[in-house]
């Protein structure tokens, strides 16, 4: 009984993925701004709820308890809801292009959320939506906000003072959004007969250029960290003395 498939869709998202972008978010987001968390309080409330409804999300999948999972599902929406309602100011006071990859990624977690919610209320909405619910989760809020972070992160640890093409971070944040979109409209009409396998193709394409131009991008900026540190240092010349 269950769906195994699902329990690993989740431990990976939420089990992992979430909980280590939450951990680096409250660690570096008020170093990076230089400004203090709105509300402690709603920290506590993110861990509290999330501690509750993961372990109950999983065994309500493994065991396929629509009870379990109706408690669980809502409860991982007001964890994941509180963790946004903390990160946007931060994000806000972020130069672009990491504001906007956080945010982006934070709109996509909402439609995501709101898939899921439904899920818990209407199982029978699940097999239909579910491509565009794990789109806009993995995809959407996954792949934005490690640009997002990417973004901050890369030019410290590769010794730039910034991006080694700053408007292609633009263009990849871009055709990552307009990919995962595509991708959840299509597969969405496409599991109520509206639509065709080449859509669903072709958004995925278009995700997987933003995805192959982020990496791109952060190749080029460590190259060009290595470049600047391979330079010889210019002999410091003391005057007036002999």
């Amino acid at each position: 009984s269950g769906r195994w498939d699902l329990v690993w869709a989740h431990v990976m998202l939420l089990g992992f993925f979430f909980a280590m972008a939450s951990g680096t978010s409250y660690h570096m987001l008020s170093r990076w701004t230089g400004r203090p968390w709105r509300s402690i309080r709603l920290v506590q409330v993110h861990l509290y709820a999330y501690l509750v409804s993961f372990p109950l999300m999983v065994i309500a999948l493994a065991r396929d308890i629509d009870w379990m999972f109706l408690i669980g599902g809502p409860l991982m929406a007001v964890a994941m809801l509180a963790w946004a309602a903390n990160v946007v100011p931060m994000a806000l006071a972020l130069p672009a292009p990491v504001r906007w990859g956080i945010l982006m990624a934070i709109v996509f977690l909402t439609a995501g959320v709101t898939f899921g919610v439904m899920f818990a209320i209407d199982p029978g909405t699940g097999p239909r939506l579910r491509g565009t619910h794990v789109a806009a989760n993995r995809y959407g809020f996954a792949g934005l906000l490690i640009s997002g972070f990417g973004y901050a992160y890369v030019p410290r640890l590769s010794g730039c003072h910034g991006l080694r093409w700053p408007a292609l971070a633009v263009v990849q944040l871009v055709a990552l959004s307009a990919g995962v979109t595509g991708g959840m409209v299509s597969m969405g009409m496409r599991m109520y007969g509206e639509a065709g396998t080449t859509p669903v193709f072709a958004s995925n394409v278009i995700a997987g250029i933003g995805m192959a131009l982020f990496a791109v991008q952060v190749a080029g900026t460590f190259l060009r960290g290595r470049e600047i540190a391979s330079r010889p240092m210019m002999p410091t010349v003391t005057y007036g003395q002999n």
